[in-house]
């Protein structure tokens, strides 16, 4: 039981720390899209829980905007899938 709590504790500190690593390097440049794809698709496959298929259907309503700030969102979104087949 001790090991499965400290295997627990160790998934968590992972956890913060990639948070933290993500966080860091969108704040020193916010409009990396490449980072803002990597943390869209940690925040949904490993806090949120979502498979794929979920991640495709939640940005398929992202229908509204327009210009660069689209551009950049389609992106990131493409980017996330791209990222997402990575980690497997």
């Amino acid at each position: 039981m001790a090991a499965l709590v400290q295997e627990g504790q160790a998934e968590n500190k992972l956890k913060d720390d990639l948070e933290t690593m993500f966080a860091a390097k969108l704040l020193k440049d916010p409009r990396d899209v490449k980072e803002r794809a990597a943390l869209e698709a940690f925040i949904a496959r490993e806090l949120y829980g979502l498979s794929l298929d979920d991640w495709k259907h939640l940005t398929g309503t992202f229908t509204f905007g327009s210009g660069e700030t689209k551009a950049d969102l389609d992106e990131i979104i493409r980017l996330s899938f791209m990222l997402w087949a990575k980690a497997g």
